[in-house]
């Protein structure tokens, strides 16, 4: 049986109005906190530390003391890292909860802090920002690459390379170093940006705390380190603050740490494998950088698309046309 359904083109909109439709997208899922004090600011501080200082009061004090003696970690059992695992389970679900807590006391939906995935924008936007968090991350390693080449400036240094006692500890510490990730843009991002709006301060408040909370327990990568954690901590609180979406970077950290320790983990255990592993770690860190880039350019500049459209009862069917015709099986 034939097909009677025949080809047409959609309208070609103008590129002003496609612009302007980003816009507007970002305006609809900016993170849109009332103005003024809903919530106690002791509260706010109380809730902003006491999640931070229970996360990572060890890794600031671990960080310190490597950036001194440049001595990593003792090695790591299995109980280490289903410890490590179920810490990083329970700190997911407490910041979950906290922000949705917080965006009660506000009175605004859980979605209007990036706590409910929201079906504007759909993957496009989700897409953008995912590949928008691994190009901040890239940026930030480039500018702190370009600091410790300055000749006044120390080396930069690097993340303690994990010692694991087995392959089993080496695995069960890869969801868990995800996961960590995860929990550090909850934390470190979505919990204090709401919660100190929430207290009334000002967004340059916010902007600074953000970035002294990051960069507080990155110190292990040096001084030089210090320019490009700034900018990226800055970026990251931009792209929650302009379109208040938390999912897309969480993901983001989650997949970035999850290729950085399955790397280490194959280096260790499988080192024949070791360029593998490599090639699989960079290529995870910049192909969903060009796929936002690219997903961001198919909006910005699309074409007419062709679409299917049933003819009407008095019209034959078209079987030849200008355009060219797209199938779909």
């Amino acid at each position: 049986m034939s097909d009677t359904r025949q080809w047409t083109r959609r309208p070609r909109r103008d590129v002003k109005l496609r612009l302007w439709t980003l816009r507007q997208a970002r305006r609809q899922r900016q993170l849109a906190l009332p103005d003024g004090a809903h919530i106690s600011p002791v509260l706010a501080w109380v809730v902003v530390l006491g999640l931070y200082g229970v996360k990572w009061w060890r890794g600031i004090i671990n960080a310190a003391e490597y950036l001194q003696t440049h001595e990593g970690p003792d090695p790591i059992t299995l109980w280490d890292s289903a410890l490590y695992l179920g810490e990083a389970l329970a700190m997911l679900a407490l910041g979950v909860i906290v922000l949705g807590a917080l965006a009660d006391a506000v009175k605004l939906p859980r979605a209007a802090v990036g706590l409910e995935p929201s079906t504007y924008s759909g993957w496009r936007l989700a897409a953008c920002l995912y590949g928008a968090w691994t190009v901040a991350n890239l940026v930030q390693v480039v500018i702190s690459i370009l600091t410790s080449s300055v000749p006044i400036m120390p080396p930069r240094g690097h993340y303690p390379t994990p010692v694991h006692t087995s392959a089993a500890a080496g695995l069960v510490d890869i969801p868990a170093s995800a996961l960590s990730g995860a929990v550090e843009e909850l934390v470190v991002l979505a919990i204090p940006v709401v919660a100190l709006r929430a207290a009334g301060y000002r967004w340059l408040t916010v902007y600074a705390v953000a970035v002294i909370l990051r960069c507080a327990f990155h110190i292990y990568y040096g001084v030089s380190a210090i320019p490009g954690f700034v900018v990226w901590s800055l970026l990251l609180v931009m792209l929650y603050h302009l379109f208040g979406r938390i999912w897309p970077l969480f993901l983001a950290h989650a997949a970035n740490n999850a290729l950085s320790m399955s790397a280490a983990v194959v280096g260790e255990f499988a080192p024949r494998f070791q360029h593998v592993a490599d090639a699989i770690n960079v290529a995870g860190k910049l192909v969903p950088a060009a796929l936002g880039l690219v997903v961001l350019l198919f909006l910005l500049s699309m074409r007419t698309l062709l679409v299917k459209a049933r003819p009407s009862r008095d019209q034959a069917p078209r079987t030849e046309g200008k355009g060219r015709l797209r199938h779909w099986s």
